[in-house]
C-alpha cells in the first residue's frame, strides 16, 4: 500500500498540470468553435499546449533517480491510454459518458495536428504528448542545474 501511495504522491502535480493545461487548451478551441477564425485558434492553441506542457514540466520536482522522473509522469499516460482504449471500443452505452468527454479533453488542444475527422492520424499523439513534454520540461530543469552547479 505505501508503494502505491508514494506512487499518486508522485503524479498529483502532473496530474494537476495535465488537466489544467488540457482544460485551459480546450476551453480556448471550445469558446471558438462557431467563429470565423477557428482554424487560427486551433493552431495557436496547439503551439501553446506544447509550450504550457514543457514549461509546466519546469516546475515538476526532480528526482535523484532518472525512473522515478519517469514514473513522475506515467500516471498521465495510463489514464490516457485507458481512455482511448475505452473509447476506441464504440460502446453506446460510453457515447455520453464521462469517458466519452475526457477523450475530447485529452485530445481537443492537439486538433490541430488530429484534423478534424475521425480518422486521426496520429491517434497516439494526444497520449504520448503530455507525458513525453513533461519529462522535456523535467529534463530542461535537469540540465539548468547540472549546468548552474558546474559553475
Amino acid at each position: 500500500m505505501s508503494r502505491m501511495k508514494n506512487y499518486l504522491i508522485i503524479n498529483i502535480k502532473p496530474l494537476l498540470f495535465f488537466l489544467l493545461i488540457s482544460s485551459v487548451s480546450s476551453l480556448l478551441i471550445y469558446n471558438s468553435w462557431q467563429t470565423e477564425n477557428l482554424n487560427m485558434v486551433v493552431k495557436w492553441t496547439f503551439f501553446l499546449t506544447i509550450i504550457l506542457y514543457i514549461s509546466f514540466g519546469f516546475f515538476l520536482n526532480l528526482y535523484d533517480k532518472w525512473y522515478k522522473n519517469i514514473i513522475s509522469v506515467s500516471l498521465i499516460f495510463i489514464i490516457s491510454s485507458t481512455i482511448f482504449i475505452l473509447k476506441s471500443m464504440n460502446n453506446p452505452y460510453l457515447e455520453e459518458s464521462l469517458i466519452y468527454h475526457l477523450y475530447f479533453l485529452i485530445n481537443l488542444p492537439f486538433l490541430h495536428i488530429l484534423g478534424f475527422s475521425n480518422e486521426y492520424n496520429f491517434p497516439v499523439f494526444p497520449i504520448l504528448a503530455p507525458s513525453v513534454l513533461l519529462m522535456v520540461g523535467l529534463f530542461i530543469k535537469y540540465l539548468y542545474y547540472k549546468i548552474s552547479s558546474t559553475r
